[in-house]
């Protein structure tokens, strides 16, 4: 427990609680909208329980999916199509070898080191039946991605680097999404495909990119400032100021942040 917020993991950067269940169906809607509502149909093990509901209202009755977390706590209610199940991308069951049509990750970005990705990769392949299509989506956080990008705002800037000594600090590797497409060639996947959206955050455009990515930031309280906040904030109260100020920032000098899709298919 840091700052009243329930942590997970001692890896991953976001909490675990009501609060963030909010801020993750806020955030679900925002990306569907900006990803013009693609969301894939088929029989799924999942990472993301608001995606998952979300997708079964689509499938067939005989679809099924299962979505899963190292923890209970962001679990919405199940239904006829949709369970969960407390388990690790890292050490997926036995039994499920060879079961899903198709395995869909989003944003774990903040919570594995090298290391931890190339293992989670290799498990969801193991997981897909052959020719079962895996699906990953990231936010390119610390901007690592793309050449052509403008520069961030100055305060930003400033809190980007200090995410990246804490990442540093917690081995936690934002970097790795340049090894992707390696990691997924080296597990055994085919038909590599990357696509990316390019996500504004100024304007009435970008008002809901805010609420959920700088509420995401707001989520980071706790172990930012164990990592000592970098001289950015101390305390809580200034932390919930600089957030402030960067939010202000987003609106008034606006940039793009660049959210990735990876897809690859396990041979027949």
């Amino acid at each position: 427990m840091e700052n009243e917020r329930y942590y997970a993991s001692q890896t991953y950067l976001l909490p675990a609680d009501e609060v963030e269940q909010t801020r993750l169906q806020l955030q679900h809607e925002m990306l569907k909208e900006k990803l013009s509502g693609q969301l894939l149909p088929a029989g799924f093990i999942v990472k993301d329980g608001v995606w998952a509901v979300d997708v079964s209202n689509g499938l067939p009755k005989t679809a099924s999916i299962v979505g899963t977390d190292i923890c209970d706590r962001l679990f919405t209610a199940a239904t006829p199509k949709v369970t969960f199940e407390v388990q690790s991308t890292l050490t997926l069951p036995a039994a499920w070898s060879s079961t899903f049509a198709l395995a869909h990750q989003r944003l774990l970005i903040l919570a594995f080191s090298s290391s931890a990705w190339q293992q989670a990769i290799s498990e969801l392949y193991r997981v897909l039946q052959p020719g079962g299509w895996v699906q990953i989506e990231e936010k390119d956080v610390l901007r690592v991605t793309w050449s052509d990008q403008g520069p961030v705002p100055p305060l930003t800037a400033k809190f980007l680097n200090v995410l990246c000594s804490v990442c540093r600090e917690r081995e936690v590797g934002p970097e790795s999404l340049l090894l992707l497409p390696e990691f997924m060639k080296a597990a055994g996947f085919e038909d590599l495909k990357v696509s990316s959206v390019r996500i504004y955050t100024g304007g009435e455009e970008g008002k809901e990119v805010r609420k959920a990515w700088i509420g995401a930031w707001r989520a980071m309280q706790g172990p930012m400032l164990k990592g000592g906040g970098a001289g950015l904030a101390k305390t809580p109260l200034e932390y919930s100021g600089l957030m402030d100020c960067l939010e202000e920032e987003w609106v008034r000098e606006p940039f793009e942040w660049k959210f990735i899709t990876w897809t690859a298919r396990k041979p027949m």
